[in-house]
């Protein structure tokens, strides 16, 4: 268990890092295209596209990490009024399926979506797939996540309501 837990702190880290470095990029792409017009240069033509690719996989990959620690948005009143025990869980086990259903949803489209993509950028001439590639790489990150909390709802002691370690807030919030 302990390497599955080191196994997905790699993963969370590898998303953060990927995710900031895209930002970062992303960042200085578009201040080396404004510096160069302000000095009279001409636009450099592929930032554009550099920096829609940038922003594409900056998004998704960020929503995974998001999605892997439980940070999106989640409204909890349900949860917070029931009483600990089997109906906590119960709720929590359905809201886990439900998520698990949209990334393996997301998941499908997304990669139908890069596979049907024939067309190319207009000036570097990459795959737009490429793109589109960030949607289904991100719901594959997802649905790992998801998978992850229905194993530990699973099998987690029934009076404790809560994975070990980890308050109920915290998995409430899952996707």
């Amino acid at each position: 268990m302990e390497q599955l837990k080191t196994i997905d702190r790699g993963i969370g880290f590898a998303l953060r890092f990927l995710a900031a470095g895209a930002l970062a990029l992303l960042m200085l792409l578009v201040a080396a295209n404004i510096l160069g017009r302000a000095a009279g240069m001409a636009e450099i033509a592929w930032v554009g596209e550099g920096v829609e690719f940038l922003f594409a996989w900056m998004v998704f990959l960020g929503a995974a990490e998001l999605w892997r620690e439980g940070g999106h948005f989640a409204v909890d009143v349900l949860l917070q009024a029931l009483p600990q025990g089997l109906a906590r869980r119960v709720l929590r086990l359905l809201v886990t399926l439900c998520c698990l259903a949209f990334a393996l949803i997301l998941g499908w489209y997304g990669l139908n979506l890069a596979l049907d993509a024939s067309a190319t950028s207009p000036i570097l001439e990459l795959p737009v797939a490429a793109w589109y590639a960030a949607i289904p790489v991100s719901a594959a990150l997802m649905t790992l996540a998801s998978l992850r909390d229905l194993v530990l709802l699973v099998i987690e002691p029934a009076a404790e309501g809560h994975p070990a370690g980890v308050p109920v807030q915290e998995t409430a919030s899952k996707c």
